[in-house]
């Protein structure tokens, strides 16, 4: 059922202009949030916490993880961190909300945005030290999983540490 409705959208999508495509998945964002009220009530919020944290910080913070920035994974993942740190309450449904608006901002499918993602996050995680940033963000799983972060988790914790960097709530 749920792929029957997305490829009907991504077939409408196809039919609209740039600016339509943009207007209508910032629309279908909000109603597969289904939390209407909690986006308004956070607008302000978004709006300080943008303008404190550019995509390219986000970016040069993943790049000095080691992160490949020719891999797709690398832009999702930015993009995974943007959406959530402009809206807090989007990183509580990962499958519902992240991996559809990252999908949707990329023209690709949930599935595979997950995917890549993860394969970009598996690339850091492989490489990392045990005396770096990295580790010192996630020492706990990387100790307890052979490495290994998974996607909400990592972006999670580059959300709080950005937080904390910036010194934002």
């Amino acid at each position: 059922m749920e792929r029957v409705i997305l490829n009907r959208l991504r077939e409408e999508l196809k039919s609209l202009s740039v600016k339509e495509r943009e207007e209508y998945a910032q629309e279908l964002g909000i109603i597969l949030a289904e939390r209407p009220v909690a986006r308004i009530e956070t607008l302000a919020a978004e709006e300080e916490v943008s303008k404190e944290i550019s995509i390219f910080e986000i970016k040069e913070l993943l790049r000095k993880f080691g992160m490949p920035t020719n891999i797709k994974g690398y832009t999702f993942v930015a993009d995974a961190i943007n959406l959530c740190l402009t809206d807090p309450s989007s990183s509580a449904a990962w499958v519902k909300c992240i991996y559809i608006d990252v999908a949707l901002k990329n023209d690709t499918t949930p599935s595979r945005a997950e995917r890549a993602m993860r394969h970009a996050i598996e690339m850091v995680c492989n490489r990392a030290r045990n005396d770096g940033l990295l580790y010192e963000i996630f020492e706990a799983e990387m100790d307890s999983e052979g490495g290994k972060v998974c996607n909400s988790r990592f972006v999670s914790g580059l959300v709080e540490y950005l937080k904390e960097k910036h010194s934002i709530q």
